[in-house]
């Protein structure tokens, strides 16, 4: 059983239940919980640049970003990332994954990492 409620999907997990008698007769209690979809496996483009790093996903146009050091780069494509994807689940359309392989150059280090959206 599933309702939403603030623009996030709860769900009741299953489980050990408690049953209680009441003045209004046997009342169930349940856990509720705020559904969480699992991680996106990503790969991720990152391209030295002369003042930081430019960082890309090339399965999923549009979605870049730079960064002084790789790590605050990565960090902010993660967070691109999920605003891309939060857009597109209030509108209600598919994640345009592309499916053409992109060749990287030869000076673009590929690394695959895991995104909470």
């Amino acid at each position: 059983m599933a309702t939403i409620d603030d623009g996030g999907l709860w769900v009741q997990m299953e489980g050990p239940e408690d049953y209680r008698s009441g003045a209004e007769g046997l009342l169930l209690e349940t856990e509720w919980t705020r559904f969480q979809p699992p991680p996106y496996e990503c790969r991720v483009f990152i391209m030295p640049e002369e003042d930081g790093y430019s960082v890309w996903i090339p399965d999923l146009p549009g979605v870049a970003s730079q960064g002084d050091t790789m790590e605050e780069a990565i960090g902010n494509l993660k967070e691109a990332f999920r605003g891309a994807i939060s857009v597109y689940r209030e509108s209600g359309d598919s994640i345009p994954w592309t499916t053409e392989i992109e060749e990287k150059a030869a000076d673009v280090v590929e690394r695959w990492i895991l995104i909470d959206a």
